[in-house]
């Protein structure tokens, strides 16, 4: 068969909904993973007892302290970020390593405890994990004790800083004035009392800034207002904790194969509407089937043929009334026997002369599904070891009403081991044919599957026409393999049935 150019229409990018249908078994799996993460978690990481303190510290901006003795505006927000993060630091961590002891280090404490500042407050919150309970307390009342301790001589720290040039401007002004230097030689009383007036007012001025600074200090000391000791924090338990993680294990197994699935669906774009299969493949619909995914293997050959078997059977008629018609599955797929089997039927009971052909050596899914033996078959009637009368089956369906007069032939793949790819090339095969036209209207003839097997491109060159069968929401780079293997195919191509497995 001769195809024009494959198509170059894009197909639709798929939406998320559509992902998550073609890929939900993915989603349960992860999910279903993500869940089961989450409560092992919980099994084999228990939750920690956790011991928390809060701090509310004093408010800096009436303190001098920290910025020279200038009246500098202090951001609080700032300062409580400074203080939380002087809370976490090595000099703290090591000095309540020193406090803690039982061979802590900071770099413990470090892992183990956290500082972080309460929004809206003045108030920072140290909380530590450990694995027991009275530990875990210890190591929040070392930190605590460490920050206001280091707090109150980083204070005495800044005092002294601010305090020292005071007291060496006084001490100069006291020496000078003691030493007779300050006043200048040959001054009159009222300018040396002027001076010694200035000098002492100086002097006094300087003790009071330094008493300033000296209560500012005593007042600030460590700079905690209020102390909320440690104590241990209550938790839910292991049944809340294992609920909590298996929930959260959950959602990230449901988001992360939501993610994949969407992303696979984008990189592996399928053929989900018969209008997209006839773009890609270049044949026209022929019927639509829909399977059940837990149908009977069997076949019952008694049975009228469903309603969607007769209007695929009338649609097949109408491209293709005589002569030898190859099904071929382009890959194996659920139902493509039953639409065979009862394709067949539907042109028995038409009073058709019918001959039904397994052509799959490999499988022979059509005799086990209508009850065929395993015997002469198709192998030995194109290797001319054995005539048409041999190599066929004869189903009569007796008396049963509507079908008195009606027989059905079948013929098997042959004898085990047989290569229906190489027969198919023989002289004897030609003629086999040529025999079957003249003794049948129809000759269905049941492939292997186009993508997996050679004997379905041999047998499509035997064959007259070709129909093709895909599942529903087959990819379209499959779609694409099998219209360029059809290309080695000189038959008709008559159309291709879609099925859909429900």
């Amino acid at each position: 068969m001769v195809f024009s150019a494959e198509p170059t229409s894009p197909i639709e990018s798929p939406g998320l909904l559509a992902a998550t249908s073609r890929f939900r078994s993915l989603l349960v799996l992860m999910t279903l993973a993500g869940t089961i993460a989450g409560l092992s978690f919980a099994l084999i990481a228990p939750e920690r007892p956790s011991a928390s303190a809060r701090l509310t510290l004093t408010d800096p901006r009436g303190t001098t302290i920290f910025h020279d003795g200038g009246a500098v505006q202090v951001d609080v927000a700032r300062y409580l970020s400074d203080r939380a993060e002087f809370a976490s630091s090595a000099s703290v961590l090591s000095r309540a390593a020193e406090r803690f002891g039982k061979e802590v280090s900071a770099e413990d404490l470090r892992r183990a405890c956290s500082v972080a500042d309460v929004s809206e407050s003045n108030t920072i919150a140290v909380s530590c994990e450990m694995d027991k309970a009275d530990q875990a307390l210890e190591a929040a009342d070392s930190v605590v004790a460490a920050f206001q301790e280091l707090t109150v001589s980083q204070v005495n720290e800044k005092a002294e800083e601010a305090i020292e040039p005071l007291r060496a401007e006084r001490d100069e002004i006291a020496g000078e004035l003691a030493s007779g230097t300050l006043i200048p030689s040959g001054a009159s009383s009222i300018v040396e009392t002027a001076v010694v007036q200035s000098a002492t007012g100086r002097i006094t001025a300087l003790d009071q800034r330094m008493t300033e600074i000296r209560t500012t200090q005593a007042l600030f000391g460590d700079g905690v207002e209020y102390l909320d000791e440690a104590r241990v924090v209550p938790t839910a338990g292991w049944l809340v904790r294992a609920l909590k993680l298996g929930i959260v294990g959950a959602g990230l197994g449901f988001f992360a194969a939501l993610a994949l699935a969407w992303f696979r669906a984008d990189r592996q774009p399928i053929a989900q509407r018969s209008a997209e299969v006839v773009e890609l493949l270049g044949m026209p619909l022929l019927g639509q089937i829909e399977v059940y995914r837990d149908t009977p293997t069997s076949i019952d050959l008694l049975a009228k043929p469903e309603a969607q078997f007769e209007l695929l059977s009338s649609s097949f008629g109408a491209v293709f009334s005589r002569g030898i018609a190859l099904f071929v599955p382009v890959v194996p797929t659920v139902g493509s026997v039953g639409a065979i089997v009862n394709s067949a039927l539907v042109a028995v009971r038409s009073g058709r002369r019918v001959l039904l052909i397994d052509g799959d050596a490999s499988d022979s899914a059509v005799g086990d599904q209508i009850g065929l033996q395993r015997n002469v078959g198709l192998a030995e009637l194109l290797s001319g070891k054995a005539s048409l009368e041999s190599a066929t089956a004869r189903m009569s369906f007796g008396q049963t009403a509507g079908l008195s007069a009606a027989v059905f032939d079948v013929m098997g793949p042959g004898l085990a081991g047989s290569d229906l790819a190489a027969l198919a090339s023989t002289p004897h095969a030609e003629e086999a044919m040529i025999n079957l036209r003249s003794h049948y209207d129809l000759v269905f003839v049941a492939s292997p599957a186009l993508l997996s097997s050679g004997a379905a491109t041999a047998l499509g060159r035997l064959a007259d026409g070709v129909v093709v069968i895909l599942e529903q929401g087959m990819s379209t780079a499959t779609i694409a393999n099998a219209r360029r293997q059809l290309g080695f195919v000189p038959a008709d191509a008559l159309g291709f049935v879609m099925i859909d497995l429900v």
